[in-house]
């Protein structure tokens, strides 16, 4: 039996020496998302999709991959294959036909960790059909393989992208009276992570009269609008952003709420996930009484008229909802679960569709934004195995037949309301090697990934601490992917979220913070809770410059505040830029700061 150590997620074995080479069958590779095993042992991706495996390095290293792939014999274009690991990525022409492979080999130097090795077939999907790849092995040199698809090796390799691809060097030159300040003691702090960590909040915003956690006064209130504040750096409304809250009545638009909500988040220096255009269970009366004439009206004529008056209806919504305002968020759900709730697709078609995502982008440009239009679904981490489809395949299908007709589609939303154990219609409880697979085959179609909506749901009532640990295994996994931009908390207080999953709530009723909240808190860096092998992804170093004004150090890619003394300076680490001028001054913290620190005691969320 093999034994294994897990330490901060790294599976450490009893292993050969790294510099020799394993060659894996392609119908052998851990993870096969799509396709079937040829007879010489190949594994043929007949569409998009990847095949996989865990590779582990105990230093950094040179490792070497030599895959040997073919196409069709039948197949008239050239496909493309792909290599990936972590942030490192390749492709080549796929010439050979058949049984005749052609040989690739790259190399890397990789730091040290567990990485997961993709290879993608990602080519488009043309008229006829997409562009079959055959991976007959795939030879490792360098490392060691590790050929199971485990929770334990999906969470190391999460851990090791954090480690090494999260965070970068930088060299920064502290000016004052813009001269660089030589051996100076300065402070450098994460102020706002690069990743969106977030969570939806309350507020149905229709009816301005009823008060508010963004004014009130009351205790709730006010503890809710603290924790918002020392918590989070993004947020979503759960219901302000749809339909029915902002036009109840066609024509009577309000949108005061959803407004003061954006300001709340500028002034505290949060970001805005928007949710959302569309959605067929939760439109207005109005619009539902539209959309069952467009589809069952007693003439065509009926119908007709009722689609294009509903199609004018959604284009005065894209205008006041995107247009007027997209400059605000940074993405945007378009049809929200359009698959499981397909009425747009019946009244308008795909193309149709497309049509309605495009129609959007032009409104978010003309409106001076970079807003990304995305996708939102569920059923995608936890249930495609009832379908046979462990992979969710069904749902990257969808994206490309929307990309396919054109439609402007930036990126993926996710939904997971996590299921720990429970009666078999439960189904899929919590399995970071499933969501991890999933997350790596929806990232061959190369958009960004959001976990839009999470939560854990009280199925099988899951022990607070355990729906704690489902809590960072998911947060970890989405951090650990370099496809992956936002996690968002759907809802955190316990008394004022989604009903069907409030087993994940960081609070609890009476504003206590639950096992979960710790975790979330420690990640964040908001509070070191001393959760054994927990880490906290925060940067806040106190260093002196050199003669030079200059000091070295090596944080989480994000916006930063320098302090030197009483004067402060600003500046944002990104991912490929090593070297920053920042001029400290005498000024105040900027926007929201100071209530952030104060009411969370500091941290980098």
């Amino acid at each position: 039996m093999r034994r294994f150590v897990l330490i901060l997620g790294v599976t450490l074995l009893c292993v050969s020496p790294t510099q020799s080479q394993t060659t894996l069958d392609g119908d052998s590779l851990a993870y096969r998302s799509t396709g079937a095993s040829c007879p010489d042992k190949a594994w043929r991706l007949d569409e998009n999709g990847f095949v996989g495996t865990y590779i582990h390095v105990a230093t950094a290293t040179e490792v070497s991959f030599t895959l040997r792939a073919s196409k069709s014999s039948s197949e008239p274009n050239t496909p493309l294959v792909g290599l990936r690991a972590a942030d490192f990525a390749t492709n080549w022409p796929v010439t050979a036909m058949g049984g005749n492979y052609s040989s690739h080999t790259q190399t890397w130097t990789l730091p040290a960790g567990t990485y997961c090795i993709r290879v993608e077939n990602s080519n488009d999907r043309p008229s006829g059909g997409p562009r079959a790849v055959n991976v007959r092995d795939l030879a490792v040199t360098g490392a060691t393989v590790l050929n199971t698809a485990t929770n334990a090796h999906a969470l190391a390799a999460a851990d090791t992208y954090i480690e090494h691809f999260r965070k970068g060097p930088a060299t920064l030159t502290v000016m004052g009276d813009m001269r660089p300040l030589p051996n100076a003691p300065v402070r450098i702090r994460l102020k706002r992570h690069a990743f969106n960590f977030g969570t939806a909040v309350a507020g149905v915003g229709f009816d301005s009269r009823r008060p508010s956690w963004l004014t009130g006064s009351g205790a709730d209130d006010v503890n809710y609008r603290n924790f918002v504040i020392g918590n989070f750096n993004a947020v979503v409304p759960e219901n302000a952003g749809k339909w029915p809250s902002n036009e109840r009545t066609r024509g009577d638009i309000r949108l005061d709420f959803l407004d003061g909500l954006m300001d709340f988040a500028a002034h505290n220096n949060m970001r805005v996930r928007m949710h959302g255009v569309l959605w067929q269970l939760s439109s207005p009366r109005w619009v539902k009484a539209l959309q069952d004439t467009a589809l069952r009206g007693g003439s065509q004529a009926e119908r007709d008229a009722a689609k294009a008056d509903l199609r004018a209806a959604i284009s005065q919504r894209i205008q006041y909802f995107v247009r007027d305002r997209a400059r605000r968020y940074y993405e945007l759900d378009v049809i929200n679960e359009g698959v499981h709730s397909p009425v747009h697709y019946k009244i308008f078609g795909t193309q149709g569709v497309a049509d309605i995502y495009n129609e959007i982008k032009a409104a978010v440009l003309a409106a001076g934004a970079t807003t990304r239009l995305v996708t939102n679904e569920f059923d995608i981490l936890q249930s495609s195995d009832e379908n046979h489809d462990p992979y969710a395949n069904w749902y990257r299908k969808h994206v490309e037949e929307l990309r396919a007709a054109g439609g402007a589609v930036d990126g993926i939303g996710i939904q997971y309301y996590a299921v720990d154990r429970g009666p078999a219609e439960a189904r899929n409880p919590h399995s970071p090697s499933r969501i991890a697979q999933v997350f790596h085959n929806l990232a061959t179609a190369n958009l960004p990934l959001s976990l839009s909506e999470f939560g854990v749901q009280d199925v099988g009532a899951p022990a607070p601490e355990r729906a704690a640990e489902i809590l960072a295994d998911t947060v970890r996994l989405c951090f650990g992917h370099e496809k992956m931009t936002t996690f968002i908390n759907w809802g955190f207080w316990s008394s004022r979220m989604w009903s069907v999953a409030p087993a994940g709530a960081l609070m609890d009723g009476d504003w206590n913070l639950t096992p979960a909240g710790r975790v979330w808190q420690q990640l964040m860096g908001v509070r070191n809770w001393d959760i054994p092998n927990l880490p906290t992804w925060t940067t806040d170093v106190s260093l002196a410059t050199d003669a030079q004004g200059r000091v070295n150090f090596i944080g989480f890619y994000g916006d930063y505040e320098v302090i030197w003394g009483q004067q402060r300076g600003e500046f944002t680490l990104t991912q490929g830029t090593t070297h920053y001028t920042v001029a400290v001054s005498s000024c105040p913290l900027s926007s929201g700061d100071g209530e952030r620190r104060r009411r969370a005691g500091g941290g980098g969320a």
